[in-house]
C-alpha cells in the first residue's frame, strides 16, 4: 500500500546496522537505499515522517535515520529530527535538502549531520559509517 514502509524482520545480533530512510521521493529514496543495502546494511524505507516515527515506536531496531527535510505531511524531517532528539537522544540523524542548510546540532546533544542536496554517496556512506561505529 502506498505510504506505508517498508519493513524488515527484527534483526540478530549479528546482523548489519539498520538505517531508516525517510525520503518523499520514491526515486531518490530507492536509489539510496540499492547503494545502502549494496555496501552491507539493511535498510528500512519510509516516504514521510508518520511512517518513520511508526517504524520507530514498532520496536525494530534502528541505528540511523537519514531524513530529507521537505517533506509532505503534518511532520517535515526537522520535526522529526527535533523529536528524535528529545525521544531518542542516542539515535544519530543525517538530515538532508536541496533548499535549506541546517549548521547547528540540536541543544539537547543528540547527534546530527547535515548533506547538501545532491550528495555524494560516498560521503553518506562516510557519515553512516562514522555515526554508528560502536565505541
Amino acid at each position: 500500500m502506498v505510504g506505508e514502509p517498508i519493513m524488515e524482520p527484527e534483526r540478530d545480533i549479528a546482523a548489519p546496522i539498520r538505517v531508516l530512510i525517510v525520503e518523499d521521493s520514491v526515486v531518490l529514496r530507492m536509489s539510496v537505499a540499492h547503494y545502502l543495502r549494496g555496501i552491507g546494511y539493511s535498510v528500512i524505507e519510509s516516504g514521510n515522517a508518520q511512517d518513520a516515527l511508526d517504524v520507530i515506536a514498532s520496536g525494530i531496531q534502528i541505528d540511523l535515520v537519514f531524513t530529507d527535510i521537505d517533506m509532505p505531511g503534518d511532520m517535515d524531517g526537522q520535526g522529526l529530527a527535533d523529536l528524535l532528539a528529545v525521544e531518542h537522544p542516542d539515535l544519530p540523524v543525517i538530515l538532508t535538502s536541496g533548499d535549506r542548510i541546517v549548521t547547528a546540532e540540536p541543544a539537547s546533544g543528540a547527534v546530527r549531520r547535515f548533506l547538501q542536496k545532491p550528495y555524494d554517496l560516498l560521503v553518506l556512506q562516510a557519515h553512516v559509517e562514522e555515526l554508528t561505529r560502536p565505541g
